[in-house]
């Protein structure tokens, strides 16, 4: 059984931009496809998104990014949170994504992510309105501003 990691996603409102326009494509196709499976194509749209969780308010950050120790790894990751050995993970989520994997997501939906490296599940639940774009409206609202 894989290791399940939880955490909420809100949308960054800025809007969507072509992945091939994106000017470090290979950094974010590698950093996307180790992390979370996604292979970005380059007519996707990509959205800016944040990830947190009750360990972690930004997974996204590549100096306090979310970490989990997954099989007793032992390797020293950025952190700037108070760790515990379940608690460590891979260094840092990207913070775009493919618009498709958040297309028709309602506020409280969830959406499943895989870490082909470190075979671990990734379930976000989709929460704009307890964030800090929650003016914005509910993620499905926001979604429809930026794409």
């Amino acid at each position: 059984m894989n290791t399940t990691v939880k955490g909420h996603v809100f949308i960054v409102p800025n809007s969507a931009e072509k992945f091939e326009s994106y000017p470090d494509q290979d950094w974010l196709t590698q950093r996307l496809s180790r992390m979370t499976g996604i292979n970005p194509q380059k007519e996707d749209n990509m959205i800016q998104v944040w990830i947190t969780s009750e360990n972690c308010d930004n997974w996204n950050d590549r100096f306090g990014g979310f970490q989990v120790n997954v099989l007793g790894q032992n390797k020293e990751y950025w952190s700037r949170i108070n760790e515990t050995k379940e608690d460590r993970l891979l260094g840092y989520f990207p913070r775009l994504y493919p618009s498709q994997i958040f297309e028709g997501k309602h506020e409280g939906d969830k959406v499943m992510l895989h870490c082909p490296e470190y075979n671990v599940d990734i379930e976000l639940t989709c929460n704009q309105l307890d964030y800090r774009y929650g003016k914005f409206g509910r993620f499905e609202e926001v979604f429809g501003q930026v794409v």
